[in-house]
């Protein structure tokens, strides 16, 4: 969500039943795994690694790296469990515990998957065999445990063009799952819903809907759609499809209030979960079918001091609050821009020659100058013994005294000699 923070941009390989590729290439280096004689069969050539093995053994895991470019590079290599994102994504090497993604203690594929090397100096064009030991828990173990390597160049000078015009920094790594089991049966992955609270991510004000992974096995073809309704007809909603969970993970699913301000009291949050493309498929949603539902309806009450919390450090809140300022600031420099131009255009003085033609002997009679605004009309006056020629331009107040409107700033009056009898 933070927009002015540097971004992490992760080719993670994913969840098993999505993974087409079996190599992975950044702009200086490629990635491939090499398949391991246990695979499961179900995975062979599918780009992870998916290995079978009995409680107590161990291998080593091999992965093609070679540098790309035509410069040095170093990468490193570190190894972790797979989480699951706030997103709905799988992170195949967490490694942050403190950030209470798992449940249980079951998935620890950081505990036993370690990278023999963590870093490589590769000269350009060339190829190395990067190496990791999976240990294989003595006690054996249902399910699947899950986690993977990532590859990462150091020194790395990417910048990303945002929608908004920013220019901001991207790190990428590039990640290939490694999976593990000690049997061919894997349970179906079930879904739970946790607590419910009003919180902040980065800043925004969301409900947190917390989901729960309770077993050893990812939950694939995931969608949510939750719709909370507060007080005074207050209503937020998020519908989100394709997601996945990694085993024994949880994620909170936040909807956002997008810079509405909380009220102080009771929040109905409901909540319809669908996942599991496998089996008999009932249940709609986003145009698809899956084959579990999950309906849940929970209330939270927001107390007036956590609404008060809340709002002040609201970003979306901040920048609207900041808006009416902001606008009074333009909105000013228009006026001040306009005046400006009006006063230019409209009311400056400048000099203005005005010209008295006699038309009956084509002679100029006289000839003066005045300063004036184009909106002003300059007082002009004439001979007793001539009349002006209509004009559209010129006001006659009587037979001797005209005005003349100041918008050119030359002006000719033209007039004729009255004649003794006339």
């Amino acid at each position: 969500m933070t927009k002015w923070a540097k971004w992490a941009f992760a080719a993670a390989v994913a969840a098993p039943l999505f993974v087409t590729t079996s190599a992975f290439a950044a702009d200086d280096y490629s990635v491939q795994p090499v398949q391991p004689d246990n695979q499961r069969t179900e995975s062979v050539d599918a780009g992870y690694i998916d290995v079978k093995a009995t409680p107590g053994s161990h291998q080593t895991l091999q992965f093609k790296l070679r540098n790309t470019s035509q410069k040095n590079i170093t990468v490193r290599m570190v190894a972790g469990t797979a989480g699951t994102t706030d997103n709905g994504a799988v992170d195949y090497t967490t490694t942050d515990w403190s950030a209470q993604r798992f449940v249980g203690m079951t998935n620890q594929m950081q505990r036993y998957l370690k990278p023999d090397q963590t870093e490589w100096q590769l000269k350009a064009g060339q190829t190395v065999v990067a190496t990791a030991t999976l240990q294989v828990p003595a006690q054996a173990f249902t399910g699947r445990m899950a986690g993977g390597v990532s590859f990462i160049e150091d020194n790395q000078n990417r910048s990303k063009q945002t929608g908004d015009g920013l220019k901001v920094n991207a790190t990428f790594k590039y990640s290939v799952a490694v999976l593990l089991s000690n049997n061919q049966e894997i349970p179906e992955g079930m879904l739970t819903l946790g607590g419910v609270k009003a919180t902040q991510v980065n800043k925004h004000t969301v409900f947190a809907v917390n989901v729960k992974n309770q077993t050893p096995s990812f939950i694939n073809a995931l969608g949510m759609k939750t719709t909370v309704t507060g007080p005074d007809g207050l209503k937020f909603t998020r519908t989100q499809a394709n997601m996945q969970m990694a085993p024994n993970t949880q994620f909170n699913w936040g909807i956002y209030t997008n810079g509405a301000r909380l009220r102080t009291g009771d929040y109905r949050v409901e909540t319809d979960t669908y996942w599991s493309k496998d089996g008999k498929r009932q249940y709609s949603f986003s145009g698809d079918k899956y084959t579990y539902h999950n309906h849940s309806v929970k209330t939270v009450h927001v107390t007036a001091d956590q609404a008060d919390k809340l709002n002040k450090s609201d970003y979306d809140l901040q920048m609207k609050s900041k808006m009416p300022v902001a606008y009074k600031v333009f909105i000013g420099i228009l006026i001040v821009i306009a005046a400006a131009i009006l006063w230019f255009v409209l009311l400056k003085k400048r000099q203005v020659t005005i010209q008295v033609i006699d038309m009956t002997t084509n002679t100029v009679m006289f000839k003066e100058r005045a300063r004036a605004g184009r909106m002003s009309k300059i007082a002009v006056t004439l001979p007793q013994a001539v009349r002006v020629i209509p004009n559209t331009a010129v006001t006659v107040i009587d037979e001797t005294h005209l005005q003349v409107a100041a918008k050119q700033t030359y002006i000719e009056i033209e007039v004729t000699t009255l004649t003794q009898e006339g």
